[in-house]
């Protein structure tokens, strides 16, 4: 008959937060395959924080996005124009969305209309500070009105964002934990997480700018279907398949932290 799949949850210790999962190998009918083949995968810092996630309401608003790409950086700090293509095709798969880019992706411009959105999309540079200061870690985003343009895990994990259904943090090391070993703030998913966000989606590694926007279109057009970690896995594959896709730097990196919802 055919295979039930599983499901496979992953609280990670120090270190073990920055490996992919989704790579390492199962055996399976005498020989071994990917974990990605086998399980959907997520995420979670604790299980206390897991029993919160579980209580927050399945999605029942429609959907509305808040698509943030491409910022207006500081000297020295490269553009990235495939992070505001891939926001501007994210904020068209859904009807109701406001796109924020350039002089606009300012911090002020997030907070004030954050709270009128369900899904966030950021796609901007992320910058992993923790080894300095724990919830330094940020967003890069426009500076404007006297706000540095750092959106940072600490400022985040300050929001009230219970009424978010997922969180994309298509940046740099968004998920990844500190050599020092730092909890708690020591991630911007994990931010996002205590901001009442039940579902964040983070990446380990400096991700890769084409296979990005391929894994996030791919995510976007499964997620209302089947949830978060499926909708990654699914996305995953698919851009895994592509010949110049194929190594895994391009797609093992994203990881869904909170759970499939």
């Amino acid at each position: 008959g055919r295979e039930e799949m599983k499901s496979l949850i992953v609280s990670p210790d120090n270190f073990l937060a920055n490996l992919p999962f989704a790579v390492l190998l199962e055996p399976h009918n005498g020989s071994r395959k990917a974990l990605l083949d086998r399980r959907v995968i997520s995420y979670i810092p604790s299980a206390t924080v897991y029993r919160t996630l579980v209580a927050v309401p399945v999605l029942e608003q429609p959907p509305r996005i808040l698509a943030v790409g491409n910022a207006n950086y500081p000297p020295g700090v490269c553009p990235l124009p495939f992070a505001e293509r891939e926001a501007v095709m994210v904020s068209e798969l859904f009807e109701d969305s406001v796109l924020l880019v350039g002089a606009d992706a300012t911090e002020e411009r997030i907070a004030s209309l954050a709270p009128a959105y369900n899904i966030l999309h950021f796609a901007t540079h992320g910058v992993s500070l923790e080894n300095f200061a724990p919830g330094a870690s940020s967003l890069l985003m426009t500076t404007a009105n006297g706000r540095d343009g750092f959106l940072s895990a600490s400022e985040v994990a300050a929001m009230d964002l219970s009424h978010v259904y997922v969180a994309t943090l298509s940046a740099c090391q968004t998920a990844s934990i500190s050599a020092s070993g730092a909890s708690g703030l020591g991630s911007l998913s994990t931010a996002f997480l205590i901001a009442g966000v039940p579902s964040v989606i983070g990446s380990l590694w400096q991700v890769h700018d084409a296979a990005t926007t391929d894994v996030m279109l791919g995510f976007y057009a499964r997620y209302l279907r089947t949830g978060t970690a499926a909708a990654m896995r699914a996305a995953m594959q698919a851009t895994r398949v592509q010949p110049e896709f194929a190594d895994p730097y391009y797609w093992a990196g994203f990881v869904v932290y909170g759970w499939n919802k």
